[in-house]
């Protein structure tokens, strides 16, 4: 029997039983009656519509959530104690490229790698365990066979069932083994440069030695070759024809210029291999006295210098000194052909912070070949113009560099030239 119909016979049987009661009522009391029965039906009809509606938002609520939950950004299953599959949303079936009606009840360990399989065993139980997420990334495969890195986050529901979130990180999985290998070549290249840059250091050594060493065996015989040259032109002068003696002049002017070489190649190892002794040093008064012996030994008015005040430093004195020498010395040369040359000496601000510059008004350069200048014996002009060694400036470069700094050169042809330079 139906459960509507057993309820009508019951409320009938009911009725039986109170039936002499209702027959006995006056026509006041079944009115009074009539409206309660009324009401009461009223009510029920409200009940039903009210019913009604929470079944329909009750309805729509499990529509929303079924629509999140299959179209949601991760895949999503739930497992029995026995690892089966038994609900799953559909982006995971797509993530495992299968159907969501062949999905149920088939064994989870069916889309993992089977040198996976131990792996996630360990994980399940761990996280039946725990009462917190637990997280595992594995090898896992599509119904087709295709295998795909997966990220699982995983908690328990109930005493033997899991709920698993799932998403496929196979790109991130590249991307992180690209980085490695790319931190391993870099690793690999910086055990080369460091062992590139200990053997630059030792041959760098060796040849300053060597250089220091030349250049001191060599003095020996360059001194006797300009002793005995210069004997015979204060003996034997009066007994050579014109031709022998402008020889002997040449000899000895070679000499001296050979000199000058060896002189500044032992001040450039000497430099190289120096200790540096760190003091206050008034950049300012080392280019003061400078200028003091410079306008000493020139036509008066024919040299002015300009010198910013103040300018102080830590580094070695000595050092230090040499570099400001050889750069004033370096602006009068290329300066001997202007009728009035000016040096100027200061700091400005660079992107680096503050850099000291020593500026002149002479020949100049063309920029583009800046660089060679610091290279020894580099030259931009002809030897027979402007005569020197072609090493100061190298000179200059390599105490700069041994006190952390930087040289650098800015002109133009017939422009004058600037030197920059810091020190830290």
């Amino acid at each position: 029997m139906k459960k509507p119909d057993a309820l009508r016979l019951k409320a009938e049987e009911q009725l039986a039983v109170n039936g002499k009661k209702i027959s006995s009522l006056r026509k006041a009391d079944l009115t009074t009656l009539a409206h309660e029965l009324a009401v009461h039906q009223t009510e029920l009809e409200l009940q039903n519509e009210e019913l009604r509606q929470s079944r329909i938002a009750a309805e729509e609520a499990r529509d929303r959530y079924l629509n999140i939950y299959d179209f949601a950004p991760m895949g999503y299953v739930t497992l029995d104690k026995h690892s089966r599959i038994i609900e799953a949303n559909l982006r995971g079936c797509d993530l495992l490229h299968i159907g969501k009606r062949n999905i149920k009840n088939k064994p989870f360990t069916k889309f993992i790698s089977e040198d996976e399989n131990d792996k996630f065993y360990v994980y399940r139980q761990k996280v039946l365990k725990n009462d917190n997420k637990q997280t595992l990334s594995l090898k896992m495969k599509t119904a087709d066979g295709t295998l795909f890195y997966a990220q699982l986050d995983s908690i328990k529901d109930g005493a033997e069932r899991l709920r698993i979130a799932f998403t496929n990180i196979s790109e991130l999985k590249k991307e992180e083994e690209k980085q490695k290998e790319n931190e391993e070549r870099i690793f690999q290249l910086n055990e080369s440069l460091i062992r590139q840059t200990q053997e630059l250091r030792v041959i760098n050594k060796e040849l300053e030695g060597y250089g220091f060493t030349i250049s001191n065996n060599l003095k020996a015989p360059l001194r006797h070759m300009q002793g005995f040259s210069q004997t015979l032109l204060e003996d034997c002068s009066n007994k050579l024809e014109t031709p022998c003696l402008d020889y002997l002049h040449r000899i000895d002017e070679a000499g001296k210029l050979m000199s000058l070489f060896l002189d500044k190649l032992l001040e450039l190892s000497s430099v190289s291999m120096a200790d540096l002794n760190y003091e206050e040093v008034d950049l300012s008064e080392l280019v003061r006295n400078k200028a003091e012996k410079v306008q000493q030994s020139c036509p008066e008015g024919r040299v002015s210098f300009v010198i910013q005040p103040d300018l102080a430093t830590f580094g070695d004195f000595k050092l230090l000194k040499i570099v400001l020498e050889e750069m004033i010395d370096n602006a009068l040369k290329f300066s001997q052909n202007v009728p009035h040359a000016r040096i100027e000496f200061g700091v400005t601000k660079f992107k680096n912070g503050e850099t000291y510059f020593l500026k002149d008004n002479g020949v100049g350069f063309d920029s583009e070949h800046a660089k060679n200048i610091f290279t020894p014996f580099g030259r931009l002009h002809q030897e027979n113009v402007f005569l020197g060694t072609g090493i100061g400036l190298a000179i200059v470069q390599r105490i700069i560099h041994r006190h952390g700094g930087e040289i650098w050169a800015e002109s133009k042809i017939d422009g004058g030239a600037t030197f920059y330079f810091t020190l830290h």
